[in-house]
């Protein structure tokens, strides 16, 4: 409840005050929900709704990834069998502040699961926060690997990536 109202008014003084860097930073990162993503992300890979996740991803994806619905749908029929359960924990985070009020917040994600047929790890790196190009929020790359652990010699299955700026500041 106290979240909704604080949400609210921070909507309230965007609209007030639509070209303030820091209440979109922080209007931003209070209504990214990393649960509620993860399980929209799951949801998608289990019932191949390819256009859920393409939904997801940042604009520098949307508009340079040649054939998109293409590699999402690639990296879905990686997976073989059925997901039967799946957990998550966070990875590594980068966060920027510029001195003129810029400010980028990703986050990575490693989301173990298990198939009827296997183990995967799916690898996703969030944009939370990017207050000067908002369109830009979003995943900034998903990868999929076999085995349910981060490897580097296990096979990397399928990624997606933006041209910049995962891992790092952008434009």
């Amino acid at each position: 409840m106290l979240n909704n109202i604080i949400i609210g008014l921070f909507a309230f003084l965007l609209a007030l005050f639509p070209n303030s860097l820091g209440l979109r930073a922080s209007y931003q990162s209070r209504t990214f929900d990393m649960n509620a993503s993860i399980s929209v992300v799951m949801d998608a890979v289990k019932t191949g709704d390819t256009a859920k996740i393409e939904a997801l991803m940042c604009k520098n994806i949307k508009q340079n990834v040649p054939n998109l619905s293409a590699k999402i749908s690639d990296l879905v029929d990686a997976i073989d069998g059925n997901i039967v359960e799946y957990r998550w924990e966070r990875g590594s985070s980068f966060l920027e502040r510029r001195n003129d009020g810029r400010q980028i917040s990703q986050q990575s994600v490693f989301i173990d699961f298990k198939t009827s047929d296997g183990d995967y790890l799916l690898v996703v790196n969030w944009e939370i926060v990017c207050n000067f190009a908002p369109e830009e929020t979003g995943i900034r790359r998903i990868a999929l690997y076999s085995g349910s652990t981060y490897d580097p010699s296990k096979a990397q299955l399928a990624e997606i990536m933006a041209l910049e700026g995962w891992g790092g500041w952008h434009n």
